[in-house]
């Protein structure tokens, strides 16, 4: 008598276990944006700018919790790359104006890999919802909005980085 037996590891096994979640539930879609789309709008836009949709496209995706982690992420990382290229052409490591430097590019390209990721999670949710044939969200008014935000977080982090470089080596040279 052969005796067959099986591991509880078995690929088998994995093929007959449930592998859909709660998130997997394919409700709550509000005319979301791709993904794809969105990668896009930051590389025109930046990720400040198009990072209020990142945030909001989870809320199209009905994953609202996944909001906060995302703007948290967006907001600090967008603020550390604005800060950055306002500090390296305050301290003249890039000369004013070296808008095509290879430091421009390298901040450009720290804020894509972001959106990249996020992008990665947000695929799985647009996949569910492309399945389900519902209409898809306008680009018109991200575009514009994308611009402006675009526009006000950088004044206020360039405003802010010179403030605060100005009165930091205003300071040391007192010294």
């Amino acid at each position: 008598m052969v005796e067959v037996s099986r591991s509880m590891n078995s690929p088998v096994d994995d093929l007959f276990s449930p592998s859909l979640s709660a998130e997997d539930d394919a409700k709550g879609f509000d005319h979301p944006l791709s993904p794809d789309g969105l990668l896009l709008l930051t590389v025109f836009c930046g990720l400040s700018g198009a990072g209020v949709f990142w945030v909001d496209n989870w809320r199209r995706l009905g994953s609202p919790r996944q909001q906060i982690w995302t703007g948290l992420v967006i907001v600090i990382v967008a603020a550390a790359l604005m800060t950055t290229a306002e500090l390296l052409q305050l301290t003249g490591v890039v000369p004013r104006g070296a808008k095509g430097s290879w430091w421009s590019f390298g901040l450009r390209m720290s804020g894509l890999l972001v959106a990249m990721a996020i992008a990665h999670y947000q695929r799985k949710r647009y996949s569910l919802f492309r399945g389900r044939n519902l209409p898809k969200g306008k680009w018109i008014f991200p575009i514009i909005v994308s611009l402006v935000v675009t526009l006000a977080f950088s004044l206020i982090c360039v405003g802010l980085t010179r403030v605060i470089y100005g009165e930091f080596f205003a300071s040391m040279k007192g010294v």
